[in-house]
């Protein structure tokens, strides 16, 4: 599932390549979500990430061979195990995933899955953050329901239920409290110490409001290569804006986990463990309780988006104010930016007028 560390997995895992009879598998991409798409759906353009390359259809058939023939290489090369990574594999219907396990039996002996599954609230909080990243603008947290047995019963069905392990996304039970010594323990690959590559390419919650204005009010993701590299610099910029990372206030979660009862206590049987319970869930009082909170901006934060975005001195000014659609003005600026670490001299900032530490947005 989305959210457990998966970047960091497929980040190792492609720095290792191949070892002691073991290879991992992808075709460009550490994460194998959009090869896989391209390759073995019907119509890879119903998948979010293809459909965002714009390609035509004579450039999707030639990718899909290239795929095909670089995933084929790798699984000729006489390796013992074969490890390939995605965390959307999920989200493919059963046609798609019957299609990849004809594929792959041709070329192996047999087919094992390892999911891992993050307890519920956190990953609510992580996925609302991730979601704006790829383009949602919307504050339905039900949008963010992972919905977990429409996902994973359709992966027992396809290659059978025993095939498929669960693992709760938790450092008390993880080998090592890491995630990705835990999977590489499961495929029998030593790892030396300093090997594993952490990966947090999470937003605080000053960069998640950011975003959360520049999708809600901006001109949205838009389709084509250009537009995917504009996006992905966008959030890296963000990454800069350090604080405390997006918590969901109770109020808002509780609501959607009593009305998922029975699709928790489905996931929860797999684990055998409850994930909709966590002891350390911050109070209402530090957390985002309405759309509102997210569109009340710092100064900090403020000052930090007109910098970034090179802003003239009355753009400056109109950040400052607080006003949503400045904001996302101003985000679509910094994502129009060539590189990460453009800034203005502090000259910009003379004669905006000051505001309060927490700014509320312009009615």
């Amino acid at each position: 599932m989305a959210k457990t560390g998966s970047t960091s997995i497929q980040v190792t895992m492609a720095a290792v390549g191949r070892r002691d009879g073991f290879a991992f598998v992808q075709a460009g991409a550490a994460n194998a979500a959009k090869a896989l798409a391209i390759a073995f759906m019907d119509n890879p353009l119903e998948f979010p990430a293809v459909k965002r390359l714009g390609m035509s259809p004579k450039a999707l058939q030639a990718e899909r061979s290239n795929v095909l023939e670089q995933f084929g290489v790798i699984l000729a090369s006489g390796a013992e195990t074969f490890l390939l990574s995605t965390e959307m594999l999920s989200q493919f219907d059963k046609q798609t995933l019957r299609a990849l396990r004809r594929w792959l039996l041709e070329r192996v002996d047999a087919i094992q899955l390892i999911g891992y599954v993050r307890p519920i609230r956190s990953y609510l909080d992580s996925m609302f953050s991730q979601s704006l990243r790829n383009g949602n603008g919307s504050f339905d947290l039900a949008q963010r329901y992972p919905g977990f047995r429409d996902r994973l019963h359709k992966l027992e069905v396809v290659f059978g239920k025993g095939n498929v392990l669960y693992r709760t996304f938790d450092p008390l039970t993880l080998r090592e409290g890491c995630v990705v010594q835990d999977l590489a323990e499961f495929v029998g690959l030593q790892l030396v110490p300093g090997e594993v590559q952490r990966v947090n390419d999470g937003l605080s919650k000053d960069a998640s409001s950011l975003l959360y204005a520049y999708r809600k009010l901006g001109p949205g993701y838009g389709v084509g290569p250009k537009v995917v590299a504009e996006n992905i610099r966008l959030a890296q910029r963000l990454q800069a804006l350090q604080g405390p990372k997006l918590r969901l206030a109770r109020h808002l979660v509780d609501p959607l986990l009593q009305a998922q009862v029975d699709d928790l206590a489905w996931v929860e049987g797999r684990l055998g463990r409850s994930i909709a319970g966590e002891a350390a869930v911050a109070p209402d009082g530090d957390t985002v309780s309405s759309e509102e909170d997210l569109l009340t901006f710092s100064h900090s934060t403020l000052v930090w988006l007109a910098d970034q975005s090179a802003a003239p001195a009355d753009v400056y000014a109109r950040i400052l104010s607080g006003r949503a659609q400045d904001v996302a003005d101003a985000m679509e600026a910094l994502r129009h930016l060539p590189a990460p670490g453009h800034r203005r001299a502090e000259r910009r900032s003379r004669g905006a007028r000051p505001v309060h530490p927490a700014v509320r947005p312009a009615t």
